[in-house]
C-alpha cells in the first residue's frame, strides 16, 4: 500500500509538433517528516549522458510556499551546458515536520532521439520516464541528496 504521506504531484505536458519540445508544469504538495529549510529537485535529463543524447531540462520558473522567491541550481554531475542537476527552493526558515510545503514549477524539456533511455522519441511516440523535476526526499533521512 502506498505511503499515505507521500508527496502529491500534478503534472501537465504540452508537446510541440515533432515531439522534440515539451512544456511542462508541476505542482507538488509535500509534508516532510523532518524539519526542512529547502526543497531539492533532481533534474535528471541534465545528466551528461542524457544531454549527449539530445535531452535537456530547463526550469523556467519555480516558487515554493512558504519560501523566499529565489531559487538556485547546483551542478551535481549535470552537463556544464545546463542549469545544473539539482534545483534548490529555499524556504527562508526552518519549516517544522508535519507542515505542508507547496511548490509550483514550469519547465521546458528538449527530447532526444530513439535511445534506450528514460527520455526519448521515435516515429510519432515519446517516452518521458523521470523527465520532470523530481522531488529529492526520502522519509526518515535528512540532508542534501547525494549526487
Amino acid at each position: 500500500m502506498p505511503d499515505p504521506d507521500r508527496p502529491r504531484v500534478e503534472l501537465a505536458f504540452t508537446f510541440a509538433s515533432g515531439l522534440r519540445t515539451v512544456r511542462g508544469t508541476e505542482r507538488v504538495a509535500f509534508t516532510p517528516d523532518r524539519p526542512v529549510r529547502e526543497l531539492v529537485f533532481r533534474l535528471t535529463p541534465n545528466s551528461a549522458g542524457q544531454v549527449a543524447r539530445g535531452n535537456r531540462l530547463r526550469v523556467d520558473s519555480a516558487t515554493v510556499t512558504p519560501g523566499t522567491g529565489r531559487y538556485t541550481f547546483s551542478r551535481a554531475a549535470a552537463a556544464s551546458s545546463t542549469q545544473g542537476g539539482l534545483l534548490h527552493l529555499p524556504l527562508g526558515r526552518t519549516v517544522p515536520a508535519g507542515t505542508t510545503v507547496r511548490a509550483e514549477l514550469a519547465f521546458t524539456l528538449s527530447v532526444g532521439g530513439a535511445y534506450y533511455e528514460r527520455v526519448g522519441s521515435s516515429r510519432g511516440f515519446a517516452w518521458l520516464g523521470s523527465a520532470q523535476p523530481l522531488l529529492a526526499w526520502q522519509r526518515g533521512t535528512a540532508g542534501t541528496p547525494r549526487t
